[in-house]
Parts: C-alpha cells; structure tokens; sequence
C-alpha cells in the first residue's frame, strides 16, 4: 500500500514571485515619492531664487561722499563738485557729513539742503551741525528807556527737498540773544540799561550794548558778554544810583533755547514790559520733508 506525501507551505518559485511582486510595489511607491520631492525642493528653489526681484535696482548716477565740515555749506553744490553731478539727472546719494558745520549769520543756515526730484538723498551726520547765535539787546537810554529785544538764533539744518536723515551727531539751532534791561528813571535818579548777553553758536552772539543814562553826569549800564559754541553770555549787571537800579540784560539762549527777557529798570521804568529774548533757532527747518532713520540729539526737540 503507497501513500503520497501532503504539500505544505509555498515552494521556492511561489516566494521568489511573491518577493518580486513586493519589490515592485516598493520601487513604484519611492519612485513616485522622490519625484514629489524634488518637485517641491525645485519649486522651493525657484521661489528663494526669485526673492527680490521686485526690488528695482539703483539707477542713475550713484554718489556715495564723506562731505567734511564747513560754513553755509550747500550740499547740492558740494554733490556737484565732488560727484560730477549735473544738478539734473536722476542720481542716488549718501552723504555722510563729519566735522563742524557751522552758520555765519543768523539768517543762513549751517547746511542747507535743496534737491530736485530726479534725486534721492540719504544724509548721514556724524558732525556737528549748528546755527549762529542772536545778538543781545541793547540796554535802554535817555531816546529810548526800555531795553531792545534780543535776536533771534539761526537755523542749523534747513531741508527744501525730501532726505533721508540718520542723525548719529548734533543738530543744535543758535542760541536766541537776552533782552536788554530799562533805564532807571526817577526824579533826581538816573541810571543807563545793561545790554543782554549773546545767543549760543559756534558763531556766537555778540552782547548787547550798555547805554547812558538820560544825563551824562549819571551811571552807565553794563554789557552783555558774548556766548559760546555751548553756552549762552551772561546779560549785563545793572547800574544803579541813590540805592536804586536800573534793569539788567538778559542771559543768552544755550544751543537750541530762547535768550531771557531784560530787567525792568526802577521808577517810570519799573511797569514797563519787559524787552524779551530772542527766540531758539531751529534745530532743523522744513522738519516736514526729513524721514528719520535715527533722531539722535536735536535742539530744539523735534518729534518726527
């Protein structure tokens, strides 16, 4: 009697089918993965690639200058000559200003800033940037008994044009000039006004005048000293006779501040308005036209 065996399990060409028919399965599914990836690494790619593009380069004329200091300077002049500009086309600048600029009147500016459209400016300072002082007043005397005014300081930076400004030095408008003090008038007592003292600038102002009395025979008032690049001049001391004064100048403005009223002298004087100081010059003028990188120290104070 014969028996036959029974199979069991898969013979060796059954698993090496099924092995193959798994290994497809596996390269079809990375296959089609690794393309999806480096589809999305590509569009990446492109995307980084393309970052930027809408940024317009510079055109024109490219004027990159260290501008050193000096007075009444004219910075579109200056770009002329040092950068060969026109004065027309179409330029990109940054200007970066070192050292002191100074005014030589109250009525002009340190730096003065006045471009046309066709140019886009970036100012850099890292100077020092500063408009004249005011003159005192003068004291008051036997034609005129009240002081006189002070003057007022200069204008340090004055924009006429758009700019970008970063602001890494001063900017400090002229001190205004003290007022002028009054006569001392009363009967039998006589004594001439003292003169304010100068704004503060590096081109300082000058002290106001001391002055005479109504008789000659009487007391002089006092001037005003000068002012310096950092501080105000003191007003003239008053002059007195019989016990009683006549008025003292005012102080000078510091950078960037008013001068101070003059004294009242005594007598007919002693209700009289007192002459008042001149004001601060700006620290920048045409403030309207300056987009602020950095502030920095500006006086008077400005708020962009």
């Amino acid at each position: 009697m014969s028996f036959s065996k029974k199979r069991k399990g898969a013979s060796v060409t059954e698993l090496g089918l099924l092995v193959g028919l798994v290994a497809i399965a596996i390269m079809a599914v990375v296959s089609t993965t690794g393309t999806q990836i480096s589809s999305l690494f590509s569009h990446v790619n492109g995307q980084l690639s393309g970052a930027g593009t809408d940024v317009p380069e510079p055109t024109g004329l490219q004027c990159v200058e260290t501008i050193s200091g000096s007075a009444n300077a004219n910075l579109n002049q200056i770009v002329q000559d040092q950068c060969g500009w026109d004065g027309v086309e179409e330029m990109t600048a940054t200007l970066t200003l070192t050292g002191n600029f100074i005014s030589t009147s109250t009525g002009a500016p340190a730096v003065d800033v006045d471009f046309p459209t066709s140019a886009t400016v970036t100012i850099i300072n890292q100077g020092n940037i500063q408009g004249a002082g005011g003159r005192g007043g003068d004291g008051g005397w036997q034609s005129s008994n009240n002081g006189k005014p002070g003057q007022a300081g200069g204008p340090a930076l004055m924009v006429h044009s758009p700019i970008t400004l970063e602001n890494q030095g001063t900017i400090y408008g002229g001190g205004g000039g003290g007022g002028g003090g009054a006569t001392l008038h009363h009967p039998a007592n006589y004594a001439g006004g003292s003169g304010g003292g100068g704004g503060a600038g590096m081109i300082a102002g000058t002290g106001g005048t001391r002055h005479t009395p109504r008789y000659d025979s009487y007391p002089l008032g006092n001037a005003g000293a000068a002012g310096s690049s950092t501080a105000g001049g003191t007003g003239g001391a008053p002059s007195s006779y019989n016990g009683h004064s006549s008025g003292a100048g005012g102080r000078g403005g510091d950078p960037g501040q008013a001068g101070q009223a003059g004294g009242a002298g005594y007598g007919d004087y002693s209700t009289s308005a007192r002459a008042p100081g001149g004001a601060a010059g700006l620290g920048i003028a045409g403030i309207s036209n300056v987009t602020f990188v950095t502030v920095g120290d500006i006086r008077p104070a400005v708020t962009p």
